[in-house]
């Protein structure tokens, strides 16, 4: 914008020096913008770091020397620097898995990075409005740099948002198939562990050992006698006894892996007509289920 200069204000260099200073400036941001993709790419935690640092304070370090010898726009730079190097950090933070206290720090950045996203929002805001008012002499160059600020800051926004969500553990399921993240968590449980998985996630409310032994091998009369008789034991009905083990085998599971755990009907086993209520799996607050 300062080459094209639509407004025609006046620059500080002279005319006869406008080839030469171009090329410093070409030379500088090129520069820069060599550390800037070094930082993007690297995989090294203390390199990113270094090169973070470096690459900020030398873009930040061109566009104030330029903006005090060439043209004022160049001071406009600080706040596009800032907002990228920001949305960049957000993403590499947790790529790198440069935090430890992920939970604790994470929400906190967030929080940081949505009440500086509002004051650019209200200075972007205020900008306007003076090019509304014809106060501001570049109005065509403020435009287009309000314009190009709101991008990067709704890209700041959504970098931290998806640093937020990354404590999220996605837990899919995809018809008989179980995924935590990347771990195949069919490939570990047996086919019966696997099926009354399968039915905790699928059903919000509590299941019960006749369900579960419908779905898993659709016999019903064998359950009906059973509650009949008042049965319902494990040292009386050796259908339940091997639902409940496979219960409490996929309670530990999911446990283990700090997906939830699965809460009992009754807390006595005395209590049948509470037994009656079943089982239910609660996941952990971090856990995102998907099921399709």
């Amino acid at each position: 914008m300062v080459g094209l200069n639509p407004s025609g204000t006046l620059a500080h260099y002279h005319p006869h020096e406008r080839t030469y200073l171009f090329l410093q400036i070409f030379l500088s941001f090129f520069a820069s913008g060599i550390f800037f993709l070094l930082c993007c790419k690297t995989l090294n935690q203390i390199h990113f770091i270094i090169l973070f640092l470096f690459s900020f304070f030398l873009f930040i370090g061109f566009s104030f020397i330029l903006g005090l010898m060439i043209h004022r726009d160049y001071l406009s730079l600080h706040l596009t620097i800032t907002i990228s190097f920001i949305a960049l950090g957000s993403i590499k933070v947790n790529s790198l898995n440069i935090i430890s206290r992920k939970k604790q720090i994470y929400p906190v950045i967030f929080l940081i990075v949505l009440i500086l996203a509002i004051l650019i929002l209200v200075w972007i805001m205020v900008v306007s409005y003076t090019i509304m008012l014809r106060w501001e002499p570049r109005w065509i160059e403020s435009t287009a740099y309000n314009v190009m600020n709101l991008v990067l800051t709704i890209q700041m926004l959504w970098a931290a948002l998806i640093l937020k969500n990354s404590l999220k553990k996605r837990l899919r399921v995809r018809k008989n198939k179980i995924t935590l993240d990347a771990l195949d968590i069919s490939a570990i449980l047996s086919f019966q562990e696997q099926e009354i998985l399968l039915a905790f996630l699928r059903t919000p409310e509590r299941i019960t050992c006749y369900k579960l032994v419908s779905q898993i091998r659709g016999e019903q009369e064998s359950c009906l006698l059973c509650q009949e008789k008042n049965l319902w034991s494990p040292s009386k009905c050796f259908v339940y006894r091997n639902i409940k083990n496979r219960v409490l085998d996929c309670k530990k599971f999911v446990e283990l892996l700090q997906i939830g755990s699965i809460v009992p009907g009754a807390k006595k086993e005395k209590d049948i007509n509470k037994r009656e209520q079943g089982w239910q799996l609660r996941l952990f607050d971090d856990i995102e289920l998907e099921d399709r």
